[in-house]
């Protein structure tokens, strides 16, 4: 792992973190190599990272598109929410320029979004190569798997999805933004109906939506509209994912990570069924 840490309340704030690497994959963040090789091949699926002071889980798809969420705390804590779209020349020697929703680089946990991340990857068909940059430092990890579904079921959650009525019912979970001036805020009754139809209340701001399944994959498009008299979102739809986390035993955990158009503005829901 090469870490280098520019913020001293990240530094704080993560100092004797012990994190869980994701499941379905070898993940490693040491590494005293030199990069590796630009990419031969370009990932695409649900890939867990851990970067040693946070872990992650990163969504890529065959359009380009990129989708992450951070975990601090032996993934416990929600952290962050990098994204953006990739060229097929992105590599650690030709890193290109994300957005990066950040949940706790501040003494409330207001949460901000990076001025300047920046992100490359290299994948040669099995072993994952990631490194992120922002105000927090530079991060690298790899990986040699993606997440799959649980215990004995070794099956990828990207390439073997989730059907949309595994997917209805209701969720409950938390819900972190940036560019509302929120902490984070637990939600109860997030529901998921047989056609694919969102909905939640939360303070001030009513959510509700769509999602549809990307190509034949275990990812989906995700758009929620925000209303409310007091709801401090300047845009609508949001726009982003949802990505399976986890499939234990009948129980799903999910991500739904949507961003306004402008990319000022972030909700990420982390919720379980």
């Amino acid at each position: 792992m090469t870490i280098q840490l520019n913020n001293p309340k990240l530094t704080i704030l993560l100092l004797g973190t012990l994190l869980l690497s994701g499941c379905g994959g070898e993940s490693s963040s040491s590494s005293d190599a030199a990069p590796p090789a630009n990419n031969t091949e370009l990932p695409i699926g649900i890939f867990p990272l851990d970067y040693g002071l946070f872990t992650g889980v990163y969504t890529f798809l065959d359009n380009g598109e990129f989708y992450g969420i951070h975990y601090v705390n032996s993934g416990s804590v929600l952290a962050g929410h990098p994204r953006g779209s990739l060229s097929d020349n992105n590599s650690f020697s030709n890193l290109e320029s994300i957005h990066w929703a950040n949940f706790i680089d501040d003494a409330r946990q207001l949460g901000a979004q990076e001025p300047n991340g920046q992100f490359g990857r290299s994948y040669d068909g099995t072993r994952l190569s990631a490194s992120i940059r922002g105000s927090m430092g530079s991060f690298t990890a790899d990986t040699t798997g993606q997440l799959t579904y649980s215990g004995s079921d070794t099956r990828e959650l990207y390439s073997n999805p989730l059907l949309l009525e595994d997917l209805m019912g209701s969720y409950s979970g938390i819900v972190r933004t940036v560019g509302l001036n929120r902490i984070i805020e637990n939600i109860n009754s997030f529901t998921i109906d047989q056609n694919g139809s969102l909905s939640v209340a939360a303070v001030d701001c009513e959510f509700s939506g769509m999602i549809t399944q990307y190509q034949n994959t275990g990812v989906y498009n995700a758009e929620l509209n925000v209303s409310g008299a007091d709801c401090e979102f300047n845009s609508t739809p949001l726009l982003g994912i949802l990505t399976p986390l986890e499939v234990s035993d009948g129980q799903i955990e999910i991500a739904i990570q949507v961003n306004s158009f402008d990319e000022t503005q972030t909700a990420v829901f982390i919720l379980n069924k």
